[in-house]
């Protein structure tokens, strides 16, 4: 392989060369950080030499033959520059020597070994044999890693560099300078001699890995590269070239640079060859992920720690407080034993507690370690996940929880841990919770659950369709002391309006509030005021009415709300108070907001609850596609085991927007569907009878929706939740028993609605009564009642249900002979339709679409459709607010299209473009069959339209 920035390397090592071929011998110590390129370096010279004419024996230590004696001049034999009689002689040598004793003991203090009357013979012997080799031809011996030769291979090798001067023998040894090594008593001997110098490479510059680099990807490419190569490397060869493999084959859209399996691999060899201090002092800085603290970790003196850290540093490994690249530390930890990468976490948790160090460090390595025993342990991994819920880190939590609860043998204890895992593995999947459930019912009978946390189990019952378990923890909580300890009234005061709005037959179970029982205590929270709050706002609008003041409130919750500390439950009272008070335009922006906090914070679960909201809130819109979009992304996200009763809510949305838009096959794909039985003592299930019924009154199955609105009601009645705003069950059953021709019936449940909703409070349900009661009346008199439920509908933003009435007025407009208002209604409501993705509307009002528009006083020029009604429409002497409520579009639209046509036209005033249509009146004989009819609100529209009528 080619050397980069080796050069003056290779010079020195060259003069070398031309030295021994001139008969002076020599010695060099090629060192450096760990895998910098001493090997290829020691190759290269060695290829010099041969080129040149000389003999070359070559050897490479290994730290696993440190054992066997003369490992490396027993390599010499191999090379097939050595003569047959001079390997013979080598051979006989270092038979022998294996045999003897090769040196005495190291005093004790002293740094190098005395040579035995043996070992001294063996290594003269084998020095004269090579001294012999070289007056034949230029010798050169080259050993690689030699600080890993065994002792007899380090005392022959420096018993020779003391005797080459005079020689023509050049002596190249690899010594690496990490791990203690650049102090070894070999080392300072060698370079202890003045014809012995030490050549120490260093990393490669960025210009150098750029070069690199440019041998295999052009220049732009390389250019590019180099500069986080370098970073990520170090200059380390090895970790470079392992980059650039990773490069060569990392995809092209992955960007221009890439770390992969090439890179890890590279740095696991590194430290392989680098020793075990530094092996150590790498596994040690991953657990703890940073240098501070490791020589406490590792049980090492601060000096070496240091010097450990250093020889990383100068590997390319290290860089400041730890590794360069998070890939490195990763690998490290992958590669470690299982065994001693917990043990040296328990250690790191150990010393961080002495520390007094954050909760949430402490219990990374509790989790890393998967051990708890400490007298310390659980109570620090409570704390950690409390605040890892704070920050949004789920997943951290629930693993500290867990580990704690295994680790736990306080039964009270573990029952408040298992309550709090059982929350926070919530946020991620409400199904996840459900292992969780039988341990705390079973710490509940025994007393050992607090009476808050009966609360929240019960909760998470009623949640997975477990009536009768929850209402047993109520009874029990109920007949307990716990039930009056200030923290279960706490949590009762703000369940117990939750349950009258979900689960309002659960109601009876909740202890009573005391006659002292104040509205806020002491351990009110932030959290528990505004889930109270909530809630309460919530029940507010389900049995006593939307208001103003209710409304401002939830608003003002929601301003407030961030999903870090907020639970869901005071988040979704909130956004039902708003969209059950029919202000889903108020409540969407609140919801989208949130979804995007819950997909930043990872948050799948209430991501999941929050569009199944957002699905209801865009049905009470009118957006149908949209309505089917958050639904499924619901399901997508929380299966449907995993919804409980509230799939109900989820379930109803989609169907009911797939009946809207004509989708039958698949709404009756969603019946299908096994929900719990549970699921009809809950909110969630009227959702779903209401779309049942829908679904049915869609298929023409008039007798099934019937029922299913019949049954709602009476269950909204029991409930006594029979709110408009939750779901109008007599305005759909009115719309059966008028299908079935059952009209007195049906005026009659009308009526009553009416009585129930004011179009200022229930502009939805209003609207959608209006439209339903002047089906019941004579053709003449409806026009007047379905613009009036037009109008009203247009107020409250339902799109769906505005063309639902345009579609009913087109139809009567056509019954009474009125031909012109149907097409210009009946266009309208066409386009309404569309836009809601209304396939059976658009397809029943089709004809009136593709009717041609009649000839108007814009013949002469090229005016679009609508800039030709609202022509007409002025030169009738309408107001532009007029026209706007008459085509059901806004007043800055109609000055719009007004402005255009006076541009088309030429002229500048209302009172020119009369004249203008008079001219062409002249010029056109039909004129007057294509004037369209007046609006509501003027004499003529009135007479046109019948009697008016008051419900």
């Amino acid at each position: 392989m080619e050397l980069f920035e080796r050069t003056d390397a290779l010079s020195r090592l060259a003069r070398l060369r031309d030295d021994v071929f001139a008969g002076r011998g020599g010695t060099v110590l090629v060192g450096g950080p760990v895998a910098v390129g001493k090997s290829a370096l020691l190759d290269e010279f060695t290829t010099l030499v041969a080129q040149a004419g000389g003999l070359t024996l070559t050897a490479v230590a290994a730290e696993a033959e440190k054992a066997l004696p003369l490992s490396v001049p027993v390599q010499f034999l191999l090379g097939p520059a050595l003569p047959a009689e001079g390997r013979e002689r080598i051979a006989a040598l270092l038979a022998e020597g294996v045999q003897i004793q090769w040196a005495e003991p190291a005093a004790a203090g002293a740094e190098t070994r005395r040579l035995t009357a043996d070992g001294a013979r063996i290594a003269d012997g084998l020095c004269a044999g090579l001294i012999e080799l070289s007056a034949a031809a230029p010798l050169a011996i080259v050993v690689d890693d030699v600080h890993h030769a065994d002792p007899a291979s380090l005392d022959c090798l420096a018993y020779l560099v003391r005797r080459v001067r005079d020689a023509r023998i050049a002596v190249v040894l690899g010594h690496a300078d990490h791990d203690g090594n650049a102090t070894s008593a070999f080392r300072l001997g060698v370079l202890g001699r003045p014809h012995s110098s030490a050549l120490d490479l260093r990393p490669l510059s960025q210009a150098g890995i750029e070069a690199l680099a440019a041998t295999r990807l052009d220049p732009a490419a390389a250019a590019a590269w180099a500069g986080p190569a370098h970073q990520a490397s170090g200059g380390n060869p090895l970790l470079a070239v392992a980059l650039l493999e990773d490069q060569r084959i990392n995809d092209p859209q992955a960007g221009p640079f890439a770390v992969g399996d090439g890179y890890t691999r590279a740095v696991l060899t590194c430290l392989r060859r680098g020793g075990e201090r530094m092996l150590a002092a790498a596994q040690g800085t991953a657990v703890l992920g940073g240098r501070p603290g490791l020589d406490g970790l590792l049980g090492l003196d601060p000096g070496s720690a240091a010097a450990a850290a250093a020889d990383l540093e100068r590997a390319g490994l290290f860089e400041g407080a730890g590794f360069r690249h998070p890939a490195a530390a990763a690998a490290v930890l992958a590669d470690m034993d299982p065994a001693r990468r917990a043990a040296l976490h328990e250690r790191a948790a150990e010393i961080g507690y002495s520390q007094g160090l954050a909760a949430t460090t402490i219990a990374e390595h509790l989790r890393a370690a998967r051990r708890a025993t400490a007298p310390w342990a659980v109570p620090t991994l409570d704390e950690a996940a409390r605040q890892a819920l704070i920050e949004g880190r789920v997943a951290a939590a629930i693993d500290y929880l867990s580990l704690a609860c295994a680790d736990c043998d306080d039964q009270t204890l573990r029952a408040k841990l298992t309550t709090t895992l059982v929350r926070a593995a919530w946020r991620r999947s409400p199904a996840e919770p459900t292992q969780y459930l039988e341990d705390l019912l079973g710490l509940s009978r025994s007393g050992h659950l607090a009476g808050a946390d009966c609360v929240v189990l019960a909760k998470a019952l009623l949640w997975h369709g477990r009536i009768g378990d929850a209402a047993q923890v109520l009874r029990d909580l109920s007949g307990s002391a716990a039930a009056f300890d200030p923290e279960t009234v706490t949590e009762l005061r703000a369940t117990r309006p939750w349950l009258r709005s979900s689960f309002a037959p659960l109601l009876e179970f909740v202890p009573e509030a005391g006659p002292g029982e104040p509205r806020q205590t002491a351990l009110d929270t932030t959290e528990v005021r505004r889930r109270f709050e909530a809630s309460a706002a919530l029940d507010e609008v389900l049995t006593k009415g939307p208001s103003e003041r209710v409304v401002e409130e939830a608003e003002r919750i929601l301003r407030a709300a961030r999903l870090d500390g907020m639970g869901m439950d005071t988040v979704e009272s909130a956004l039902l108070a708003l969209t059950y008070a029919e202000h889903p335009h108020r409540a969407a922006p609140w919801c989208d907001k949130l979804i995007e906090q819950a997909v930043a914070r990872e948050a799948p679960s209430r991501q999941a609850r929050l569009s199944a909201i957002r699905s209801e809130i865009s049905l009470r819109q009118g957006d149908l596609l949209g309505a089917e979009q958050q639904a499924r992304a619901s399901l997508d996200i929380i299966s449907e085991s995993g919804w409980g009763v509230a799939l109900g809510s989820c379930l109803g949305s989609l169907l009911t927007a797939l009946s809207a838009m004509g989708r039958q096959e698949e709404a009756a794909e969603m019946l299908t569907h096994p929900v719990p039985d549970a699921m009809l003592q809950s909110r969630f299930g009227l959702h779903y009878l209401r779309a049942r019924g829908r679904y049915h009154l869609a298929a023409d199955d008039l007798d099934g929706a019937l029922a299913d609105f019949m049954y709602c009601g009476d269950l909204m009645g029991r409930w006594e939740l029979d709110a408009p705003g939750l779901v109008a069950w007599r305005t759909d059953a009115a719309e059966a028993l008028l299908a079935l021709g059952e009209r007195d019936q049906a005026r009659r449940l009308l009526e009553e609605q009416m009585a129930r909703c004011d179009r200022r409070l229930f502009p939805r349900t209003h609207g959608n009564t209006l439209r339903l009661y002047a089906a019941s009346l004579e053709p003449r008199q409806r026009p007047a009642l379905l613009r009036r439920a037009a109008d009203v509908l247009q107020e409250s933003g339902d799109r769906y249900s505005l063309a639902l009435a345009l579609r009913d007025l087109t139809a009567s407009y056509h019954e009474l002979g009125e031909s012109r208002r149907a097409r210009v209604i009946g266009r309208q409501a066409w386009s309404i339709a569309g836009e809601c993705h209304a396939e059976p509307l658009t397809r029943y009002l089709s004809a009136d679409a593709a009717q041609p528009e009649p000839k108007s006083a814009a013949d002469s020029v090229v005016l679009s459709e609508a800039e030709q009604r609202v022509a007409d429409l002025v030169i009738l002497g309408h107001t532009n607010r007029e026209i706007a409520k008459w085509l059901y579009i806004t007043v800055s639209t109609v000055e719009q299209h007004l402005t255009r046509a006076y541009r088309k036209l030429g002229v500048t005033r209302r009172v020119d473009l009369a004249i203008a249509v008079t001219a062409q009146r002249e010029r056109n004989r039909n004129w007057n069959e294509t004037v369209p009819a007046p609006v509501p609100g003027r004499p003529a529209a009135r007479a046109a339209g019948g009697p008016r009528v008051t419900v």
